[in-house]
């Protein structure tokens, strides 16, 4: 009888094994095609390659071996007992259970072969407590073996999947079933070019050894060959929207820097630095493009990002547009705007702070003055991209710690101004390739050197049998005339966050 032949892209509920009940139980676990299931990878695998003459076994180990039965049955005592003896020719092996007896006791019969896996204890012998086991035919491959007696793949689960049998066992049956019926049709979406270039395995074989994997080697190779795959996708992704966002074109256009920018630097108490100066010339080179700027500003805390993030600002609003900065926290937000506004107000640029703890009088106020053009620079939280703010030129949009929002928000806000320029900052250090890597949407600057005179920031990590030195530490501070603050993750105590709060310390 030939096998099932199915497509990859057929429904789950097609692969032998799965009926309607059983697939919609996948379905809700976001499983719903044959392709869906092959790349529902592995959690871990498990070595059970290593099969052992029973004369061989020792106590503690965690073996596979093959005999075949020689007796089972119940043994009656002050708790009953389900063991099947097993032998291999030369030596005999105890199975035995605990639980589950009426069910499991029905499942074999005298000279049935079987493989077996689990932890080796001794009683009378050798034996295996509660081991996984698989029936063998006369002739049968080791190799075929999906239970024991191979590396077996071990899967993640939940309650409602082991209603439907679908652990670990469960998931290899319906692994197998798949694999065997569908994996050969399989199209390999790589060119031939870049799988020999990069010595990677086909799509085929690698989802194949992936779930059944004959050597840990071959297992190395599939996983290098799917991380591949998932690294390759992202940064095409990536590209293409990049490409997408070049063929756009801005509403507005800028005339090159004049007396505004040039104000703001004879009123700024310190001299940027080179870094500073470098990106900011960048960014402002970026904004007269007539496609969209995507750029990604990178440095550390103390380097100066939000003074060179206000230039952009500024140039927005000297070319007759408005700016934003949107910040993950309300307290971030405040901080950013009092900084601001410092400059701001001395020229003559008014500048307003939008968070979602603002009266609801307020916050209307705000939305007629930000959809009227009577405000140039809006600093604010997650409200900024809410559905009743309307701006009326917005051309440059800031997200600051930009791994605190989601790609969508990024694309929320830039749509508020109608493909207006994004800069994005971040002050958490990313190493330059994964930073291309993550954001390869993204142009990158990176300010590499701080202020003069900047301290450099000194971590320590402290456990609580060092409070009292912690103190001393801060009394020693204060003395100094130096400042102390102390941040806690919540402010009273939480029954879903096992966290210290600031309120119970």
């Amino acid at each position: 009888m030939s096998k099932q032949r199915l497509s990859y892209l057929d429904s789950v509920q097609f692969v032998k094994g799965v009926w309607s009940k059983r697939a919609k139980a996948l379905q809700k676990a976001g499983i719903e095609t044959v392709i869906d299931l092959l790349r529902y990878y592995p959690r871990k695998w498990l070595d059970r390659s290593n099969i052992k003459r029973f004369a061989e076994l020792r106590e503690g180990e965690k073996v596979s071996a093959i005999g075949r039965v020689v007796s089972f049955g119940v043994l009656r005592g002050r708790r009953k007992v389900f063991e099947v003896l097993l032998s291999d020719g030369e030596a005999y092996l105890t199975l035995t259970w605990f639980h589950g007896i009426q069910y499991i006791q029905k499942k074999f019969k005298r000279d049935d072969v079987l493989a077996v896996s689990g932890t080796v204890s001794s009683f009378n012998g050798p034996q295996l407590i509660h081991p996984d086991f698989e029936f063998l035919e006369e002739g049968d491959d080791v190799r075929d073996l999906i239970h024991s007696g191979r590396i077996i793949p071990l899967y993640s689960s939940s309650t409602e999947l082991k209603r439907f049998s679908f652990d670990s066992r469960g998931f290899r049956r319906v692994m197998k079933a798949a694999i065997e019926s569908c994996a050969d049709s399989i199209i390999d979406y790589l060119p031939t070019r870049i799988i020999v270039e990069n010595n990677l395995l086909p799509l085929q074989e690698a989802l194949r050894k992936i779930h059944f994997p004959d050597s840990m080697e071959e297992l190395r190779a599939a996983r290098e060959r799917l991380v591949f795959d998932e690294l390759f996708l992202l940064e095409l992704t990536l590209a293409l929207g990049k490409a997408n966002i070049i063929r756009r074109r801005k509403n507005h256009s800028y005339a090159p820097p004049s007396s505004l920018l040039a104000d703001y630097y004879h009123i700024l108490p310190f001299e940027l630095t080179s870094a500073q100066n470098k990106a900011l010339a960048k960014i402002i080179e970026d904004m007269q493009r007539p496609y969209p700027m995507h750029r990604l500003l990178m440095g550390e805390v103390g380097s100066g990002k939000t003074a060179v993030a206000l230039g952009a600002m500024l140039y927005a609003i000297e070319n007759g547009c408005q700016a934003a900065i949107m910040a993950p926290t309300g307290l971030l937000a405040e901080q950013h705007y009092t900084s601001i506004r410092e400059y701001a107000e001395k020229l003559n640029i008014n500048t307003v702070l939008l968070t979602g703890s603002i009266t609801e009088k307020r916050r209307l106020e705000l939305y007629e003055r930000i959809s009227d053009g009577s405000v140039g620079i809006i600093v604010g939280t997650h409200a900024l991209i809410s559905e009743p703010v309307q701006y009326k030129n917005l051309a440059l949009a800031i997200v600051d710690e930009q791994h605190k929002f989601g790609v969508n928000q990024r694309i929320e806000f830039r749509r508020k101004g109608k493909n207006c320029d994004l800069l994005v900052m971040t002050a958490t250090p990313i190493p330059r390739s994964l930073a291309l890597t993550a954001y390869g949407d993204l142009d990158l600057t990176i300010i590499t050197e701080l202020p003069p005179g900047r301290v450099p920031i000194r971590t320590a990590w402290r456990t609580d049998s060092s409070r009292q030195k912690i103190y001393h530490f801060i009394r020693s501070e204060c003395r100094e005339k130096k400042q102390v603050f102390i941040v806690y993750p919540l402010v009273e105590d939480s029954e879903k966050l096992d966290l210290k709060s600031a309120v119970s310390s």
